[in-house]
């Protein structure tokens, strides 16, 4: 396993809170063409949303050098986790798509691996219908794979 201390410190990341210390290193693959990393981590729990949103949207260069994008994916996934996520995610959502902006009064439910949103109106379930794909690829990016709207 790479160590993930050795990592960040490649990429200049500030773990000032020591957050990352239990995350491993899955896979690192190199696109020869691009000269471009893929890192892939894995957590045990889920971390906060602040600090992966950071990792995972940042721009950083391994040893100043090299890029990289990084992936992260989670062992235990409880729902509250998938609800501070999604509460996050429907907040940037709905700065970006007010017409959305009801959904934020419901609390979403969880049935296994499906997302579900009470809405008040058919245009209301069609603007969701039409956000469905971009929602779950931004869930997945956040490392809620699997997930079903």
């Amino acid at each position: 396993m790479h160590d993930i201390k050795s990592f960040l410190k490649s990429i200049n990341f500030d773990d000032e809170n020591n957050l990352l210390n239990d995350v491993t290193i899955e896979k690192v693959v190199l696109n020869k063409k691009s000269e471009t990393f893929s890192v892939y981590l894995k957590s045990e729990n889920v971390l906060p949303y602040d600090i992966i949103d950071k990792l995972i949207n940042g721009s950083y260069l391994i040893n100043g050098e090299y890029k990289c994008n990084i992936y992260i994916s989670y062992v235990n996934i409880t729902d509250e986790d998938l609800l501070e996520y999604v509460k996050i995610i429907m907040e940037k959502l709905v700065e970006k798509k007010p017409s959305l902006i009801s959904l934020l009064e419901s609390i979403p439910v969880i049935d296994d691996d499906i997302i579900i949103f009470e809405v008040i109106s058919i245009t209301e379930e069609e603007n969701i219908k039409k956000e469905e794909a971009n929602i779950r690829k931004i869930l997945a990016s956040y490392g809620f794979r699997d997930y079903l709207i």
